[in-house]
């Protein structure tokens, strides 16, 4: 996962993502990649997400 906006790599479980207080949202981003000695075939990509929302 990555910022959408700055393409910077997003540490999981230390990192702290600032909400955009006008649009109350954060956007990120995903990107599929090739594995070293993986062959690239057809086929369809399924995942979900869990995140923890604490507010202080």
């Amino acid at each position: 996962m990555f910022n959408y906006d700055t393409k910077e790599i997003i540490a999981i479980n230390d990192t702290v993502l600032d909400i955009d207080k006008d649009s109350n949202s954060e956007k990120l981003g995903l990107e599929l990649v090739k594995l070293a000695d993986q062959n690239i075939a057809d086929g369809n990509v399924k995942g979900s997400l869990m995140s923890d929302i604490i507010r202080l």
